[in-house]
């Protein structure tokens, strides 16, 4: 059995429940979702794919007929939580920051992340506060292929570096940092061109640098505002849409290149893999 922990940080909040839709929490299912979709994305095929997360149905194109067991095991422990602010963003549609806090705010009747509607106080166990930590562990067989394990590999380090947790996610909610993968701009700009555009992704870093996260959730809401305008004539958009049902294919992500020092990414998944993203 192959071994590996990392620490891990949210540095945007998280909404991320599992029963009660009233209480945030870390889920390991979630974090296996998400490095089964960038396996997916980053090129792993579905043959990969089944053998490396297990699977029962079978498909024409796959070799690997029958229901096969994972080989990644997925653990969440350790879980200490953030100082717990309250989320630095307004209901009100005229202030900073609403468009994107609205829709995740609203969510379950309103009563997800508000203890008394969306006129009351906020739910402080709603999301994970910024600055919430968490150990994750990873387990994998040993008789993981090679090919396949460098694909999870490279999974896990864009989950890490690019990818996030929870509601919101493609707007810059549940951005996740771990000190392993950390690095200045220069370093994440290398990595996002050689792990996610050569994979097929759009990429493009925004500027300014800056020194808190909220600013980052900001330029990412006003820059989500102008592609709304240029994709408001196309249904579904690159956006995605209610009906029919398509998750965004574009991500906004901020992006930690040190203590205080922020940046946002926004990424667009390839096109052959959007309506599974």
């Amino acid at each position: 059995m192959i071994r590996e922990e990392y620490e891990v940080e949210f540095i945007t909040p998280c909404f991320c429940a599992g029963a009660d839709q009233s209480k945030a929490e870390v889920r390991a299912p979630s974090i296996r979702g998400q490095l089964r979709w960038w396996f997916r994305v980053l090129g792993g095929s579905y043959e990969q794919e089944k053998r490396v997360f297990g699977g029962v149905h079978d498909r024409a194109e796959c070799k690997e007929k029958g229901a096969m067991k994972s080989q990644v095991t997925i653990r969440v422990s350790g879980v200490q939580n953030g100082p717990g602010a309250e989320i630095p963003f307004s209901m009100n549609p005229n202030t900073e920051g609403a468009y994107i806090w609205y829709y995740a705010s609203v969510s379950g009747d309103k009563k997800r992340w508000w203890q008394n509607g969306r006129r009351g106080d906020q739910n402080p166990e709603g999301h994970l506060a910024v600055g919430t930590k968490f150990i994750l562990s990873v387990h994998l067989d040993e008789g993981i292929r090679p090919a396949d394990f460098r694909q999870f590999k490279t999974a896990l380090e864009c989950f890490l570096r690019f990818g996030g947790l929870g509601m919101r996610l493609t707007r810059g909610m549940g951005a996740v940092f771990c000190p392993k993968f950390s690095g200045d701009f220069e370093v994440n700009k290398k990595v996002s061109e050689e792990l996610l555009h050569s994979a097929g992704f759009d990429v493009y870093w925004h500027a300014p640098e800056h020194s808190s996260w909220v600013d980052g959730i900001i330029q990412a809401e006003q820059e989500l505002k102008g592609l709304r305008s240029e994709c408001s004539s196309n249904s579904p958009s690159r956006l995605g849409s209610s009906k029919p049902r398509q998750t965004s294919a574009v991500y906004f992500r901020v992006v930690k290149l040190g203590a205080g020092v922020f940046r946002l990414l926004r990424f667009e998944a390839p096109r052959a893999t959007r309506s599974s993203a």
